[in-house]
């Protein structure tokens, strides 16, 4: 009969597992063998995580400084959250909408980053360049209102992109 028979010669001692494991650890070809093993499982383990997570894990600590629609009131949030953004080279992001006193959208996009600032402007402002405008800018700067409202807008400075917004210097008003 086959039941019998037994794979193993002697039955499974947990205690004898262990001594020839210690007895195997303190030769020098064990101990070699030991560390392989673990650096193997450490870099299969590495490349589970990158097939998993994508080939670069996350890098940066984004900040959303959200989306908002100015039609009859300013909300100063986004911009005051960029600049700080900005001034502390983190990684952040803003959508703000400007209505024109006809009604027309314009719509501001601005990326902070550690290489830059990219700021998209889509437009559909019947009196003023209508379109989508990418402009990749330098640095950023606050500038008063001039009208005394005590607005600060954003200016992003050094941009290079299609006429539209941009002005002779290089500089986008962000409002």
């Amino acid at each position: 009969m086959l039941w019998r028979y037994r794979v193993c010669p002697r039955a499974f001692n947990l205690r004898w597992t262990f001594t020839h494991m210690a007895s195997w650890i303190t030769k020098p070809l064990g101990i070699a063998t030991l560390v392989a093993i673990a650096v193997l499982a450490t870099t299969a383990i590495g490349g589970l995580y990158l097939v998993k997570y994508g080939a670069t894990p996350k890098a940066r600590d984004d900040v959303s400084c959200g989306q908002v629609v100015n039609v009859l009131h300013y909300n100063a949030q986004p911009p005051t959250c960029l600049w700080q953004a900005y001034v502390r080279h983190q990684y952040a992001k803003a959508t703000m909408v400007n209505v024109t006193p006809e009604g027309d959208p314009v719509t501001y996009t601005v990326t902070v980053s550690q290489t830059g600032v990219q700021v998209t402007v889509q437009s559909r402002d019947r009196f003023a360049p209508q379109g989508l405008f990418v402009y990749k800018c330098n640095g950023l700067s606050q500038q008063a209102s001039v009208n005394g409202s005590g607005r600060i807008y954003l200016v992003a400075t050094k941009c290079s992109g299609l006429q539209g917004y941009v002005d002779d210097d290089g500089n986008v008003l962000i409002p």
